[in-house]
């Protein structure tokens, strides 16, 4: 029933199974009339004959050989190079090339004699750093730390002076320490699915910046505000802002493109809805007219497109970048990535649904209705990566759940059951769920001919037969009008369901626009939330979200050869690019299981996993360390009478007692409490709460663990964790009924209830396995240096949720030298901020947990950080780092200061591993501890992925790590096995996991303090009036973990 962690970054969510496992999945129309453009006014030295800039000294031109050798896979211009290029590679100018766009080949052309330089690209300045990481650093040395020479890398260290403090420095991902590891029990050959990208580094790309703006029909209307642009400069005159979706925007664009074919020089510039448009040539700068029309019950409506040249790329850098050979640490040009990546997806983004970096079918095949107004699309999402091939393009298979586009009363029967009659109101419970359902939801309107698509902001209290609104035209007095009457006379329809509330689509209060439901359709390509999906609806989803491993292959594909795929299209050859539709070819190394230590009554037992799955099983051995459970309660919460429930439950309690026992965690014959109560309560908060608090009361505040057997899934489980955790202190474990009353089957039970011990002993204390082999085994140059693991993550709210804090959890590794069991710090910040503000307060309170069990601080710190993207790096590099220096400052008199390797662990990303041959697992994946460091990772810094679970559904996904600040020197095949191993520490299962524990802790932790803010959202909304329901929750504050709970690992 205890839910996974829940991801709310825009990114949906990686959801991981709690006590009940869940799904795991490892974001045109016509217009007339057109005035004509200004005159066509190009910057200066750029006309139809835009001459390109010189290379800079050294790189690869026109003529003859050159001193220094050619990026790998980029072609010159002049004499072919020694070496052809490989696969990977970048189409130039003369020399053999297989397949060469029209019109190249100009080799004889010399170059013209005067060549204005493009402008330089200027990188954005570094954010600032956090409030509690101020103060300025006395001294900042780069030092080498005793015994680090054996790993052979260079080791870069930041250390503050104890009078000082620590600034945000403009700090970079190391590079990688050496050519990629060599361990492992053997090799495989697998295929990813990344796919190399063609450029020409001397093509110009030209950046412009978009601004629309809606034209003011009325004379003497407002002049527009402040410029958005990027640029400076005034915005067009009549004109004010307004907010363009990125579907209007796109079709703004493709009229504008299109009614001035001939002064664009029939450009096709592509462009990402918003402000960035590229293009391959340079266009006329100027404001432009664009009249677009919704349908013909609609107002044509007056845009004003403003263009200005924002900069001028080339790919002389980003060649440069790519090189193998280069050793300067030199940042990549995002915005010529960006600008590549917009080129390859443009064409496939013409025929498809746009879900951030991912592309679906608008039209769902018919067996994606998984049921309950939500339907499965299927696509694929793609990003173009720089790696040591080149640069390439990373594509796989997707499915998201869309809501079901239908009318919107039979929408809501299937979504809430809501059975909406012609004479039958709403009652309350159905009005709040109708309203719940249908808030936010974009839909289109029937009684007349538009193309508009209306946001649902509520519903009107009044039904629509009392609905009135006041109407006057020309001048004359207004009238009062009924709903029932303006649609009669004016649309010549009659409404039947009079007695139904109307939907408010209304922008503005003082403009109200209510519609009928039986008017309205849910729009198509709105997101259904992955939270909201019932149990059928996952069944649905998994079906077509994780075929087997052939398929996915096949179907990644038949997408690229589609020739509406990525590598097809006009766009491609217009800006001189190609994409290959070969999959990448490398080699990875399977990296040997470790050893674990398990119990076996008193004694330590070493048992190694199985070589084919990596799991190992508890039938003739215990728990490592099972802890005494001597008291404990049950609380079981039945739907009408829990007594009825007493004899189930009795078995299940001896049941449990004896299988706990076997697998060496002794716990007492009877619980000290076994309290019936119903399910109304999760209804009524601070009933719960004293039920909850009699119980503790009852049993002397004494209760090890309380286990809560509920008939069915509630939210208030939300306010049960809630109340136990944050007021009373008190450890939960929360089950279904469903699964409790099969205890008795033998097979199932033992298996649920072993299930069920393991959670519950980290829960109280224990540690269910630990590595055979301690960390100063695996690396002897650490010695006897205390290490402690850190994991941090933040959970964002759900994508329209613009008022709910995001929660930051960090957790710490508290028992050394096994390092199983770890404590948690959770706050509030901003709504979808990343970085975490308070890490330094949080990272200060952990060590002094840490001080006080092992009378001494760690010497190293290995912190994993989740859930950032390589657009993130830099600031959370910058800020989180100094933010941890700042914080040991504060021990030992400002002496204190531990080696931190700070490394950021993914699993939102595309990249999937295929077996060549036979050296897959029996459900086809990459057998478990594949890892992958050449070939397809980033040409100069420290990254690697790890599939280091076995893949039993669907196609594994593997981990990307990457390192951004390593003082400890690892070499690849030390931090690749020290994660590996940490993967088969997990406490709730005996095999190795998918992510390193610390940042699956840290998941964990995050998810649950998103489920007290839900819980305290949830509770201040019911107390409320339906009219203060939207009441922010930016004020909401996480209470403080009781201190009966806060160093038990209660989020498990």
């Amino acid at each position: 029933m205890e839910r996974g962690g829940q991801r709310g970054r825009g990114r949906g969510g990686r959801g991981r199974g709690g006590e009940e496992q869940r799904w795991q999945q490892s974001g045109q129309g016509r217009g007339r009339g057109f005035d004509p453009a200004p005159a066509a006014s190009f910057p200066p030295g750029r006309g139809q004959e835009f001459q390109r800039g010189n290379p800079p000294p050294g790189a690869w031109g026109r003529g003859g050989a050159q001193s220094n050798a050619p990026p790998a896979g980029v072609w010159g211009r002049g004499a072919p190079p020694s070496n052809p290029p490989s696969s990977a590679g970048v189409w130039g100018r003369l020399g053999p090339q297989n397949n060469p766009p029209q019109g190249w080949g100009r080799g004889s052309q010399q170059p013209p004699q005067q060549q204005p330089q493009p402008q330089q690209y200027t990188p954005r300045p570094q954010a600032p750093g956090v409030a509690s990481v101020t103060a300025r650093m006395a001294e900042v040395s780069v030092e080498e730390p005793p015994g680090s020479s054996s790993s052979g890398g260079s080791i870069a260290r930041i250390s503050a002076a104890a009078s000082g403090g620590v600034e945000a420095k403009n700090l970079k991902p190391v590079k990688r320490p050496d050519d990629g590891g060599r361990k492992g029990c053997s090799q495989v050959r697998l295929i990813a699915n990344h796919f190399p990208v063609r450029f020409l580094p001397t093509q110009q790309i030209f950046h412009y910046d978009v601004d629309i703006t809606l034209a003011l029909q009325a004379e003497g209307g407002k002049r527009g505000g402040k410029q958005k642009g990027r640029g400076g400069g005034s915005k067009p005159e009549d004109s004010k802002s307004v907010g363009v979706s990125r579907a209007d925007a796109q079709e703004i664009k493709n009229k504008l493109i299109a009614e001035n074919r001939a002064a664009f020089k029939n450009a096709m510039p592509v462009y990402d809805g918003k402000k960035n448009l590229y293009s391959s040539q340079p266009l006329p700068v100027g404001v432009y007219t664009v009249k677009l029309s919704k349908g013909e019950d609609s107002e044509v409506k007056e845009y004003k497109v403003a263009l200005k040249l924002a900069n001028t790329l080339d790919g002389l850098r980003l060649a440069e970048f790519l090189k193998i050979s280069v050793t300067d640490h030199m940042g990549v040009q995002q915005e010529l990535l960006q600008a590549l990546d917009l080129v390859v997806r443009e064409h496939p983004a013409q025929s498809r649904i746009i879900m951030g970096r991912s592309l679906y079918a608008p039209m769902p095949d018919r067996d994606g209705l998984i049921g309950g107004g939500a339907v499965a699309a299927r696509g694929f999402s793609m990003s173009l990566r720089p790696t040591k091939q080149g640069l390439s393009l990373n594509l796989d298979f997707s499915v998201v759940a869309f809501h079901q586009s239908m009318p919107v009363l039979e929408y809501l029967w299937e979504n809430r059951g809501v059975d909406c009659q012609e004479n039958k109101p709403l009652n309350p419970k159905e009005r709040r769920d109708a309203e719940q359902c249908l808030r936010g939801l974009k839909v289109t309107v029937t009684h007349r001919r538009t193309k508009q698509k209306f946001m649902v902001m509520r519903l009107t209290k009044p039904t629509t037969r009392e609905l009135n609104f006041d109407i006057g035209e020309n001048g004359q007095p207004k009238q009062s009008v009924s709903l029932v009457d303006y649609y009669r006379q004016r649309y010549n329809v009659d409404i039947r369901f009079k007695q139904l509330p109307c939907l408010d689509l209304s922008k503005q209060a003082d403009r109200p626009n209510y519609v009928p439901m039986e008017f309205c359709n849910i729009c198509e390509g709105q997101r259904f939330p992955k939270d909201n999906l019932s149990g059928d609806q996952t069944k649905g989803m998994l079906r077509m979200a994780c075929p087997r491993v052939r398929d996915r292959l096949r179907i990644i594909n038949e997408i690229m050869a589609r020739s509406d795929g990525p590598a097809r299209g006009p766009f491609l050859p217009h800006f001189r690019m190609s994409v290959g539709t070969e999959m990448t070819q490398v080699t990875a190394r399977v990296l040997e299981a470790p050893e674990m230590r398990l119990g076996d009554r008193g004694q330590v037992q070493k048992v190694t996993p199985r070589p084919d799955d990596r799991q190992w099983n508890l039938l003739r051995s215990h728990v490592f360390d099972g802890k005494q459970i001597e008291r404990w309660g049950i609380i079981y919460f039945a739907r009408d009478n829990p007594h009825k429930l007493k004899f189930q439950i009795d078995n299940f309690c001896n049941a449990m007692v004896y299988r706990f026992r076997s697998l060496g965690i002794n716990m007492a014959e009877g619980p000290m409490v076994c309290e019936p109560d119903t399910m109304s309560k999760f209804e009524n908060f601070p009933q719960l709460q004293r039920s909850l608090a009699a119980i503790n009361d009852r049993c002397r505040k004494q209760l090890q663990i309380l286990i809560c057997v509920m008939d069915g899934r509630h939210n208030g489980y939300k306010n049960l964790k809630l109340i136990c955790e944050t007021e009373i202190g008190l450890v939960t474990q929360c089950c279904l009924f469903e699964h409790v009353r099969r205890c008795n089957d033998s097979k199932y039970g033992s298996q649920y209830l072993a299930n069920l011990a393991l959670k519950i002993n980290a829960k109280v204390g224990g540690s269910n396995a630990a590595l055979a082999q301690g960390l100063s085994i695996q690396l002897p140059r650490f010695g006897n240096s205390h290490v402690v693991y850190f994991g941090a993550d933040v959970n964002h709210p759900g994508k329209r949720d613009e008022r709910s804090p995001s929660i930051a959890a960090v957790v710490m590794s508290i028992n050394w030298p096994y390092s199983n069991r770890y404590v948690v710090k959770i706050r509030c910040q901003k709504n979808r901020q990343e970085y975490i503000s308070e890490l330094g307060d949080m990272a200060k309170e952990l060590l002094d947990e840490y001080l006080k069990v092992n009378k001494r601080l760690p010497e190293r710190i290995i912190f994993f950080r989740d859930g950032v993207s390589e657009g993130q790096f830099d600031i959370v590099l910058n800020r989180e780092l100094m933010a941890l220096k700042a914080a040991f400052m504060s021990f030992g008199s400002g002496s204190y200061d531990p080696c931190v390797s700070f490394i950021v662990a993914q699993k939102r990303h595309h990249t999937r591993l295929f077996p060549l041959g036979d050296v897959g697992t029996k459900s086809g994946n990459v057998p478990p501890g594949t890892v992958v460091d050449t070939v397809i990772v980033h040409p100069r810094e420290f990254d690697f992925y790890l599939c280091s679970h076995y893949g039993l559904l669907g196609t594994s996904k593997p981990t990307h790590y990457h390192v951004l600040w390593d003082e400890n020197g690892f070499g690849s095949d030390e931090l690749q096995t020290l994660i590996n191993n940490l993967c088969y520490t997990f406490a709730r299962c005996t095999k190795p996991v998918s992510l390193v524990p610390p940042v699956y802790y840290a998941d964990l932790a995050a998810y649950r303090g998103r489920m007290y803010v839900e819980g305290l959202t949830y509770n201040s909304d019911a107390s409320s009036s339906a009219s203060s329901s939207s009441t922010s929750s930016t004020s909401i504050t996480i209470p403080k973990i009781n201190v009966g709970v806060e160093n038990f690992m209660f989020f498990l």
